[in-house]
């Protein structure tokens, strides 16, 4: 057991958890005698500067150097004259605030105050009297309905939502597609050559072409072997050699 113990410590590169595992450093300066720092030496000059010799880098926005214009000036002077504490508009409470609101007040009165229940529901203190003051509560049918009715035209907001969603994203995707497959241009959509003369004469058929071809032939082949006959059975119409075929 001990000699294994003994292997296990003298393996190279072991770690064990009980030593530190700090690499040794031998910079070899035991024989350097290190330089005396500039603070301490009395050879130095007596005012020695720390500073940066670079200039600062300068601020990527520079100050407004003009003054405020006059129009702009009069304009927040009486926006602060109209909003002391800053934009905060009224808002509309529902009725579980309401009485949420008449919780508070009947629980402790002297911590929530008007004062403190307007600066936390962001009313405003007479409205706080008012709904502190009012002791109607509609019935329990009437609160269903009214719960009833906030929850579908929640419903019906969230599916609107939804829809829009989904119309936007079918459409993105069809453009896509689009984009990926661009549609072949339609007969009705091709340019068209203009032409003086009819289609007909134009445009022949493969078997006029065929037919043209072959008179051709016919003539150049009698020509060539001296046969009147040929010459004589082909008939080429001169309108025919002519066209464009």
């Amino acid at each position: 057991m001990s000699l294994r113990i003994h292997r296990m410590l003298s393996i190279p590169g072991r770690r064990l958890y009980s030593q530190q595992h700090i690499p040794p450093r031998n910079w070899q300066l035991a024989g350097h005698v290190p330089p005396t720092s500039l603070l301490f030496d009395d050879d130095a000059a007596p005012v020695i500067d720390l500073s940066e010799d670079e200039p600062p880098s300068p601020p990527n926005k520079c100050p407004a150097v003009a003054p405020t214009p006059e129009q702009w000036r009069r304009h927040r002077e009486q926006i602060k004259k109209t909003f002391p504490d800053g934009w905060n508009p009224t808002r509309k409470v529902s009725r579980d605030a309401m009485d949420g609101l008449r919780s508070l007040h009947a629980f402790d009165k002297d911590t929530f105050s008007c004062a403190v229940l307007a600066d936390k529901f962001k009313i405003s203190p007479e409205a706080v009297r008012r709904i502190l003051r009012s002791k109607w509560e509609p019935s329990r049918e009437k609160r269903g309905r009214l719960a009833e009715r906030e929850r579908r035209s929640r419903e019906e907001w969230i599916a609107k939502r939804r829809q829009e969603e989904k119309d936007r994203a079918a459409q993105i995707l069809s453009e896509a597609r689009q984009d990926d497959n661009p549609r072949p241009h339609s007969r009705s959509s091709r340019v068209k050559p203009r032409t003086s003369s009819s289609s007909s004469d134009v445009y022949p058929s493969r078997r006029a072409k065929f037919k043209i071809l072959c008179d051709i032939f016919r003539l150049v082949r009698g020509i060539y072997l001296h046969d009147p006959i040929v010459c004589a059975n082909a008939k080429v119409d001169k309108r025919r050699l002519t066209c464009h075929c």
